[in-house]
């Protein structure tokens, strides 16, 4: 292992098994594709409460980042993804 790197945190499998299953289904989605919104959240899962999510994610030990983005008509949303 390099100077200065850090090797990622394992969680173990039996947290990840207590998980909501809400939250795993988020918590596949970022695995797949990196981040999401809470429309995609809405839009594809049915899942309301995205915030609610990440932060069972953020509990369990998960590095989550958010960045606040503004859509086309001034609205503003967050976008989560895995922090590295």
């Amino acid at each position: 292992m390099a100077t200065g790197t850090k090797s990622p945190k394992t969680i173990p499998i039996a947290q990840l098994l207590k998980l909501k299953p809400q939250t795993r289904k988020i918590l596949n989605h970022l695995s797949k594709y990196g981040s999401i919104t809470p429309m995609e959240a809405w839009t594809v899962y049915s899942i309301y409460r995205l915030s609610a999510c990440i932060h069972d994610l953020r509990n369990t030990g998960i590095s989550i980042a958010t960045e606040l983005k503004m859509d086309a008509s001034g609205h503003r949303y967050a976008r989560y993804e895995v922090a590295a």
